[in-house]
């Protein structure tokens, strides 16, 4: 008896198996790969990271915070918080962003593009004032001079460094004010560089359109790197793995070389192509879903298809930051593109490589009503190499610099959105160059 009980326990075990294992053969693994479905649900609720975060100390003193563990804690607590209802919100605040710089201690959450605060948290503010419309911002500075009154003050500053709207949360952010007592105290920081906010310095403020965040102190050293290839050999699994997550069943792809990469097809409407280059793009030529979704749910699911996608290279995901949101007029489509930082500087690719490699940015994904129709990024990685650069110049010789060698333009004395040191690549077999780069309209310089 109790072998016969054996018996048919091992083999509805066994039925079970079988049944598991034809699924997946007759359908793949369909875990993290349905990403051109319209279902809302399917996608994680996320937000958008910022491009950079600062810790300002009364305006004198203003640090870059590099722990990307307590950057992703802070803003995360704070999202949370901005989530809740019935927020209060002042419409027309009469605070001046440069004075609340020098007066008070806070953190600010630079985007790298203009974008609402709906779209930086993941859903629509919910508000007690019926008169609310959402504003595109630059910036969100939290004022915690009355953190211990269980009380913080969330700035919304646009591009033009003014504050557009003023939210007053009624609890305390502890992981803010915990990175925020650390900075202030003298002997914490010692050694640590520090920032300069543009619109502090009577000087610089005139070649800014709005406020910009640059080293304060020279010499700036930084420990250079070069790119290497994601994919040393298109023969073996790697591509393999890297392609397989774009497709709904990987088991019915077709793969063919062609002239100057690799493709691969399911014969339905997802299309692959490695090029040797060293970029990765796909297409979902088949959009039949007419479904019109808000601003806020169609970056909500570019963030989350960018968080989730195997087929991205997890370094590359670490540093990347939408940089700009691009609409082609004729088709419909909107082009989501997203910059790189590495070791908390920003890396720009030169105009040549942009053009040897065919892209935009260091990642680019397409959305067409509510479906990602596509996109392309570069399939390389950082490798550390032992060598050092040090800038010397400060921030005065770099803009005069950079008029000098821009001086074409129509308008005269053109406004600069910002201004930093960076890693320049100019040739993706080198080790990258690190200088002063200027931001005009989106575009390096």
């Amino acid at each position: 008896m109790k072998k016969n009980i054996v018996r048919v326990m091992v083999l509805g075990v066994l039925i079970m198996l079988c049944i598991w294992q034809t699924t997946t053969l007759w359908l793949g693994d369909m875990s993290g790969h349905n990403f051109f479905s319209s279902n809302v649900n399917a996608y994680e609720i996320s937000y958008t990271h910022p491009k950079e975060t600062w810790i300002n100390i009364n305006g004198s003193n203003i640090y870059k915070l590099e722990n990307t563990s307590e950057k992703e804690e802070m803003f995360g607590e704070l999202v949370l918080e901005l989530q809740k209802e019935n927020l209060h919100i002042d419409l027309s605040p009469k605070e001046l962003y440069a004075q609340l710089l020098r007066s008070t201690k806070g953190v600010v959450y630079e985007f790298g593009t203009n974008l609402s605060i709906d779209e930086m948290i993941g859903q629509e503010l919910r508000v007690r004032h019926k008169k609310y419309v959402s504003k595109k911002i630059k910036e969100i500075y939290v004022d915690l001079s009355e953190v211990e009154a269980y009380k913080a003050y969330v700035y919304l500053i646009n591009d033009e460094a003014k504050v557009v709207q003023k939210v007053t949360l009624d609890s305390q952010l502890k992981s803010e004010a915990g990175v925020l007592n650390i900075y202030s105290a003298p002997e914490d920081v010692n050694g640590e560089p520090v920032y300069q906010a543009s619109i502090l310095s009577a000087n610089d403020s005139s070649f800014f359109k709005g406020n910009t965040f640059y080293p304060r102190d020279i010499p700036i050293t930084a420990t250079l790197f070069k790119f290497e290839p994601v994919i040393s050999n298109i023969e073996e699994n790697e591509l393999e793995n890297y392609v397989n997550a774009l497709f709904k069943n990987p088991s019915y792809k077709v793969r063919n070389i062609i002239d100057g990469g690799v493709a691969f097809s399911d014969n339905l409407n997802v299309s692959v192509k490695y090029n040797m280059t060293g970029t990765l793009e796909f297409n979902n030529t088949l959009i039949n879903d007419q479904e019109k979704i808000s601003d806020i749910e169609r970056l909500r699911r570019v963030n989350t298809f960018i968080k989730d996608s195997q087929a991205i290279p997890s370094l590359l995901k670490k540093g990347l930051y939408l940089e700009e949101i691009k609409t082609d007029e004729k088709t419909g489509e909107i082009y989501y593109r997203y910059g790189y930082r590495y070791n908390n500087i920003e890396v720009v690719l030169s105009n040549q490589i942009k053009q040897k490699l065919g892209v935009t940015s260091f990642l680019e994904l397409r959305v067409k009503n509510s479906e990602i129709a596509g996109g392309k990024w570069i399939m390389y990685q950082p490798l550390s190499v032992e060598a050092q650069a040090q800038m010397n110049s400060g921030n005065i010789d770099a803009i005069e610099m950079i008029y000098e060698r821009n001086n074409s333009a129509k308008d005269g004395i053109f406004l600069l959105d910002g201004l930093e040191c960076a890693y320049v690549v100019e040739d993706i077999d080198r080790n990258v160059n690190f200088q002063w780069v200027g931001l005009y309209k989106h575009q390096y310089i």
